[in-house]
């Protein structure tokens, strides 16, 4: 279906219609619109391919069943990219031992490489697996589906329930899960690329968040370094941690911790020195030296990190990083 001449400088405000030329034109253009929506043939699928337009199943595909364009993937760190823990080379794990953000070793431990190409990573497991827990508050209930674009098979458990059976690969629907019950999903020996979780019983196109990646990952695990210091580092310039001034002599100073994000629940907190890394410490920056603390007042929200009756001066700088855990 082809629009005439005439409606075209029409529709272009080229010239004023007539009664009779306005109402052809919106003929010829009711026309047009039923030819491109397949309205005006029972083989609307055939229409639709006629014109290169996408039909349900396709466009399910494409976008998936449930959910937002964006949000579908229940995955944190589908991709990778963030590794707060600062790995690299062969990752060797323990048994439940977290490598990069929100993927821990199974129960047979877990050792892996990784490469990265553009925005792109990809995990290559060598020996056990890696699991992702998916906290139940993002899951509203009804089928799940798994899939990824890797050569590792992978299984999945629902409800709360562990993790059991053969690894096959994908993708996986999921029987009827729980609203508000976590799901797992652990991944075997071979590639993982790009895996996605999503409601619904179609595995769609791939989606990932970047700009809020770091974010999801600090509900669970947080650190006052810089991304690309690895805590426990020695860091005399201290980029990052907290610092504090005391006004007066004092051998319980402390400072107030607030974290970017609500934390899943009351984490682990760890104390760092900023001079050499020790752990359970606060550094005098002014005596270079590290003196006894802990943390009271710790939630989801922050914590209180204080110097535990050991003396600083006046105008003395003290000086910690920390890390946080909520992991699951």
């Amino acid at each position: 279906m082809q629009i005439s001449d005439t409606l075209k400088k029409v529709l272009n405000g080229e010239s004023a219609p007539t009664s009779g030329q306005f109402r052809t034109g919106m003929g010829q253009l009711f026309d047009f619109i039923a030819t491109f929506l397949g309205m005006d043939t029972d083989d609307k699928a055939a229409a639709r391919a006629g014109l290169g337009a996408a039909g349900k199943d396709e466009m399910s595909a494409r976008i998936g069943t449930v959910g937002g364009l964006t949000f579908r993937n229940k995955l944190i760190n589908s991709k990778f990219a963030i590794n707060q823990l600062v790995l690299s080379g062969t990752v060797v794990l323990t048994a439940g031992q977290y490598g990069h953000d929100g993927w821990k070793a199974g129960a047979s431990g877990c050792t892996y490489t990784f490469a990265t190409t553009g925005n792109n990573t990809v995990v290559t497991i060598s020996a056990g697996s890696l699991v992702q827990v998916i906290e139940g508050r993002f899951i509203n209930g009804g089928v799940y589906t798994v899939s990824q674009r890797g050569s590792a098979n992978f299984r999945v458990a629902i409800n709360g329930a562990p993790l059991a059976g053969s690894f096959v690969p994908g993708p996986i629907t999921t029987a009827a899960a729980n609203s508000g019950a976590s799901i797992q999903v652990e991944f075997s020996t071979g590639t993982i690329d790009r895996p996605q979780v999503e409601e619904g019983d179609v595995a769609s196109v791939y989606t990932a968040v970047p700009e809020f990646e770091l974010a999801r990952c600090q509900r669970y695990f947080y650190k006052t370094y810089l991304q690309s210091v690895a805590p426990g580092t020695p860091d005399p310039t201290g980029v990052g941690a907290y610092i504090h001034f005391p006004e007066a002599a004092n051998s319980y100073v402390s400072f107030k911790v607030r974290f970017p994000v609500a934390m899943a629940a009351t984490p682990t907190v760890t104390l760092y020195s900023s001079i050499n890394g020790a752990t359970g410490v606060i550094a005098n920056t002014d005596t270079s030296s590290n003196l006894p603390a802990s943390v009271i007042g710790i939630s989801e929200s922050g914590c209180t990190p204080y110097v535990n009756n050991s003396p600083v001066s006046q105008t003395n700088g003290i000086r910690c990083h920390l890390t946080a855990s909520a992991r699951l």
